[in-house]
Order: C-alpha cells, then structure tokens, then sequence
C-alpha cells in the first residue's frame, strides 16, 4: 500500500538553500559564458546538478535565466552630491570599467544587445535601463551642480557610458575611452 504513494506524482518540496546556491552558480556562469547560446545540460553539469533539477528548482529555463540576471544586475553606485558631478561621473566610469561591478556590466550590455532581437530579454534590459535612469535622475536631481533637465542627462549620461563601456571592453583602449568619458562628464556639468 504504501509503496504506492511514490507513484503519485508527489511533486518534491523546493529546497530554498539549495535553489539560491543553483541562483549564485548560475550568476557566476553567466559572467563567465555569457547568455548567447546558454543550454541546460553545460549549465547543469558545472553545477554539478541535472539540467531537471534546474527545472524543478526554478519552473523553466527562462525563468532560471530571469532570476539569474537580475540577480547579477550592476547597481549604480550612489551619487555624492557634495562632490563635483564630473568626478562622480568618473567614479561610476571607474566602477563599470575596472571595479567589481565590470563582469555585470558586461553581461547586462550583452542581455541588452541580445534583446534587440530576443524579446524573452526585452522586459529585463528595459528594466534595468529603466531602474539606471531613475537612480541617475534622482541623483542629477539633487545635485547643485546640474541645472539642466534631470532626465535628459541621464540619458546622456547611462546611454553614453554604456557605450563608452561597449567599446572599452571590446577594443581595450583604455586611454581613448577614457578621454571619451571626461569630455561627457564635462559637457554633462555644462548641460
């Protein structure tokens, strides 16, 4: 009688420790490959799970990938408002360019690259453009030293440093990138 129980389809209850270790591994695999062409089974396997257990955990594999970038979504970093704006402008550059937040960076440019076309991607590239241009806005806002229209500078400003971060990272020429940056945040305060 009671072996019959096991035949039920009694779906397994998620274990929440083990779904956020799968979240965090998934995040560290996606900074190190990258989105284009993501497939269970190598995911998986360097998680040391089975692609349905992925599935069990997490319903599908866009929603694995869902949870899985927006957890790794680079935060802007506060904007000091006692501080001249170009130098805030150059310490978020630095932090996309060089600090921790630049394997982030790089995966969301390709989630947004990818979603030109992916329209599964579409909700979170335009959320986290949107969530960017709401923090910068805020921020240019309250700046004493900005007297242009909040939102157009953030545009100016999220749009051109995630080009300028674009070219960084593919070309690696750090130095013309750089002088890029100072001449936006310049002409950002002159706005």
């Amino acid at each position: 009688m009671c072996s019959n129980c096991y035949s039920q389809g009694v779906a397994r209850p998620i274990d929440a420790q083990r779904r956020q270790e799968l979240l965090d591994g998934t995040v560290d695999y996606l900074i190190g490959h990258g989105v284009a062409g993501l497939s269970l089974r190598p995911l998986a396997d360097a998680l040391g799970t089975s692609d349905r257990m992925l599935i069990h955990h997490f319903g599908s594999k866009q929603e694995l990938l869902t949870q899985a970038l927006a957890a790794s979504a680079p935060r802007v970093p506060p904007f000091d408002t006692s501080a001249r704006l170009d130098d805030t402008i150059l310490g978020i550059w630095h932090a996309m360019a060089e600090g921790s937040q630049r394997a982030r960076v790089m995966l969301t440019l390709e989630v947004m690259a990818l979603a030109v076309h992916d329209e599964t991607l579409r909700p979170l590239a335009l959320a986290t453009t949107t969530e960017w241009l709401d923090r910068v806005t805020e921020a240019l806002e309250r700046h004493p030293a900005y007297s242009g229209d909040p939102r157009e500078g953030a545009t100016l400003l999220v749009s051109g440093l995630k080009g300028f971060a674009l070219d960084l990272y593919v070309t690696g020429d750090t130095a013309r990138v750089e002088s890029a940056v100072r001449r936006l945040a310049r002409a950002l305060v002159d706005l």
